[in-house]
């Protein structure tokens, strides 16, 4: 009852049987339910570990994969972790000692694995969300033990049996990789200097109308999820490179999946969709020709010419890791952002655990530095007040060799919170009324944070003084 939605999720259907059981005894044989329910942990475990591992778990226990740290990072949800852990050591108890059970405690067992069932098939993309777990379980009085559960070992079995099927799954992955590779055009890589960091969203909530779009959304999208990754396996190198994709299609036959396999099916399934969703995020090395200007701009350029046919919401955020700089586009209702009229000073409020980042911030003053003098040096004041004493050095020395018109030189200053740069900006504007209208000030650089929702906000030299606009995804 409580497990008939996993009966359709390729590979967590393995471990239905086992699951049934542990609900079918629950009532009527409580110790033997544990004892089922630990047996479809331990399945769920070691095929989880065969997707974390691209292995089969081979000699470790159940224990041991529950320690395993690319299982746990694989998770990354602790609840989940404690419903394995309550699964497994109920059912030792059951397995190993004379203790008497409940069907409450059965129940409260089988509630966990339900639990752990459903957000491992949520966390593989398998399904969006799992019916809630009923308690009122009916009785089954012809329900008996399955004797494979006297043997642990037969969740081996069963991991084995959904590795062969894995394996299979790969081999097929590989040929239909083999036909995809005519859809990313691109027939080569070279490395250009530099990590990069692109993260892409588009959805369509309806099929689109022109079959080009589709087919070029195909092209660009899967030119990341195979190329690039395909042509860096293939070399004798360290390089590091993460990427991960989702896809949802929408109609009738709803289809959302995150592996690289179920990633390039959706692709391929693109024509027969009702609308869709595509996000993707890749952190790796800049490879010509996808990261040079030429491509991106003829795929905005052509994102443009869907937009003149189609409603559609697309978003870029590109971040450079070590070379500086990065983009952020978005593309919605027909138009493109417009950073002039849709960036707001409110974006001082946003705030991100990771802060925010920027390469580089410059700013230079022009006005009657022999009249002003203690303005000058006002100023200069309010830089050794604000900006981090690594960084200041740089300004310092500008000073030193006779450079007025710099207040800032080259200066990374990362903050928490963009508030801290406008309490600087403040100070300098104060700093600057008596001379309002007879300075001007030439700021450079730009804050981004670099993680979902992302958010970009720039310093802008108006008739009010110097002001931090910004805009999130």
């Amino acid at each position: 009852m409580n497990f008939e939605f996993m009966r359709k999720i390729d590979g967590l259907n393995k471990a239905y049987n086992s699951c049934k059981n542990a609900e079918d005894l629950a009532l009527t044989k409580p110790d033997c339910s544990l004892f089922a329910a630990r047996k479809s942990g331990e399945t769920i475990a070691k095929y989880i570990y065969l997707i974390a591992h691209s292995k089969i778990a081979k000699g470790s226990s159940f224990a041991d994969i529950l320690d395993d740290e690319v299982f746990r990072k694989y998770l990354k949800d602790q609840r989940v972790l404690n419903a394995f852990y309550y699964v497994k050591n109920n059912g030792n108890t059951a397995v190993h000692t004379n203790k008497d059970f409940s069907s409450k405690e059965a129940v409260t067992v089988l509630r966990k694995l339900h639990f752990v069932v459903g957000e491992v098939a949520k966390k593989m993309r398998r399904i969006v969300k799992y019916p809630i777990f009923n308690p009122n379980l009916e009785v089954v009085p012809k329900a008996t033990l399955d004797p494979t559960l006297e043997d642990i070992e037969a969740a081996d079995k069963m991991a084995k049996e959904m590795y062969k099927e894995y394996i299979l799954s790969q081999d097929r992955a590989n040929r239909f990789f083999e036909e995809f590779d005519e859809l990313a055009a691109p027939q080569h890589c070279t490395f250009l200097p530099g990590t990069v960091e692109l993260n892409e969203t588009i959805e369509f909530d309806h099929k689109p109308k022109l079959k080009m779009t589709i087919s070029r959304i195909q092209e660009h999208f899967g030119f990341l999820a195979l190329k690039t990754q395909r042509y860096i396996a293939g070399l004798d190198t360290d390089i590091e490179l993460h990427f991960f994709a989702e896809i949802t299609l929408y109609g009738e036959q709803q289809y959302t999946a995150s592996d690289l396999v179920g990633f390039v099916r959706g692709l391929r399934n693109l024509p027969n969709a009702d609308g869709f969703k595509i996000s993707t995020s890749y952190y790796g090395p800049s490879v010509d020709p996808w990261f040079n200007s030429d491509v991106k701009d003829e795929f905005s350029h052509q994102i443009e010419q869907f937009g003149e046919q189609d409603g559609f919401k697309y978003t870029a955020f590109e971040f450079l890791h070590n070379h500086g700089g990065g983009r952020c586009l978005k593309y919605e209702n027909g138009k493109w952002f417009d950073p002039e009229k849709e960036c707001s000073e409110d974006i001082i409020n946003v705030k991100r655990a990771s802060g925010w980042w920027t390469w580089s911030f410059i700013l230079g003053v022009d006005f009657d530095f022999d009249k002003h003098a203690d303005i000058l040096e006002a100023l200069r004041n309010v830089v050794r007040k604000y900006i981090p004493a690594d960084e200041f050095v740089y300004s310092e020395k500008a000073w030193e060799e006779g450079e007025q018109e710099v207040l800032l030189a080259d200066t990374q200053w990362n903050v928490p919170s963009l508030s801290v740069v406008k309490e600087f900006l403040d100070e300098i504007n104060n700093t600057l009324t008596p001379i309002m209208g007879d300075c001007t000030c030439y700021p450079e650089g730009t804050w981004y944070i670099t993680e979902a929702p992302f958010a970009i906000a720039a310093i802008e030299w108006t008739d009010k003084g110097l002001v931090i606009r910004g805009s999130e995804l």
